[in-house]
């Protein structure tokens, strides 16, 4: 397909022939430009419509003012490839903004920037363990839940569970595992965070 150049015209000291195939050429480069992931300007049905968004990555967020939010794409923080964002209202140029579509090892956003975190460990009794000591951080965690994995028999359980947020750096989570006798077991688990 051609690439017809934009000019400006038609000038006051040009004639009409002269205009004519540079103005035709004008309209010929906004049909090519509108083409680019739309259906076509005389289009029977649909015209108008995307057939598909794609855009450029940036290299920092464009900053949004009052009652405004933006959609761009921007290399993830953390899984290093192009990510869907989204900037709330009232954010300056390179300013905070949520990844929609980060997922790299055991985490991933939701659309309203909730984090979710994943994985498993095993709890030797009554132990602490930073499960969460890799970017992103929390800054403050909302729930936690732990499923025991039952790879030693069904005679241990998790008998206590708790989170210490330490923000921008670590979750520590703290489980007890016990057998069917009380007493202090290893317990293997998968756990999931949710927070910010």
């Amino acid at each position: 397909m051609p690439v017809y150049a934009y000019s400006n015209t038609p000038q006051a000291a040009q004639a009409r022939n002269t205009t004519q195939p540079l103005i035709r050429d004008n309209f010929l480069a906004i049909n090519d430009g509108f083409s680019i992931n739309h259906l076509a300007l005389d289009a029977v049905s649909d015209y108008g419509k995307h057939k598909y968004v794609s855009m450029p990555e940036q290299a920092a967020s464009p900053g949004t003012d009052a009652h405004e939010g933006a959609l761009f794409s921007a290399e993830g923080a953390v899984s290093g490839v192009t990510e869907l964002c989204f900037q709330r209202e009232g954010i300056a140029a390179t300013g905070a903004y949520i990844e929609m579509t980060a997922k790299s090892g055991n985490y991933t956003y939701l659309p309203s920037g909730i984090l979710l975190r994943w994985g498993n460990n095993t709890w030797t009794g009554d132990q602490t363990a930073v499960v969460a000591n890799t970017p992103p951080y929390f800054t403050a965690v909302y729930s936690v839940q732990m499923t025991e994995l039952n790879t030693l028999g069904y005679n241990r359980f998790i008998y206590y569970v708790s989170a210490t947020v330490i923000p921008a750096t670590r979750v520590d989570l703290r489980a007890v595992g016990k057998n069917a006798s009380g007493v202090d077991s290893d317990v293997p688990a998968n756990y999931l965070i949710i927070g910010i």
